[in-house]
């Protein structure tokens, strides 16, 4: 029993590290447009917001050693998803999505190192598929 309270306190504390925003850049009306988020007591960005001025998400993703690293999502004013991305190290790599406002897809493709590869798809306004594209 001693034992399955000591894991149980080691995954209470490992787990949910704290975290702090703070305002980095905003609009005239005051209104935060740069929001970066750092981890509590080592001061470590591993988050970062950028907001429209009417305050809904314009885009959002995690960060690693001051870079862009994970998946990324982008929207548009009204907060409808734009973009869905994966980046390593600050450069787009794995996979992407493009979104219509009406939130049907528009483009979906792989990027490797920050180069466009592998099949590409494209679909129109209402999400049906247009056509393929090859880029390797």
């Amino acid at each position: 029993m001693k034992y399955f309270l000591w894991i149980g306190f080691l995954l209470l504390v490992s787990c949910g590290k704290q975290t702090y925003d703070k305002v980095t850049k905003t609009y005239s009306s005051g209104n935060p447009e740069t929001i970066m988020v750092y981890e509590e007591g080592s001061d470590k960005l591993v988050y970062q917001k950028v907001m429209y001025d009417n305050q809904v998400l314009k885009i959002e993703g995690a960060m690693l050693d001051g870079e862009r690293d994970g998946l990324w999502t982008s929207y548009y004013d009204d907060g409808t998803i734009w973009t869905k991305n994966n980046y390593k190290g600050g450069v787009l790599d794995g996979s992407y999505e493009m979104f219509n406002r009406n939130g049907t897809p528009k483009l979906k493709g792989q990027y490797k190192k920050g180069k466009e590869t592998g099949k590409w798809t494209v679909f129109d306004e209402n999400g049906q598929f247009v056509e393929e594209r090859l880029m390797d």
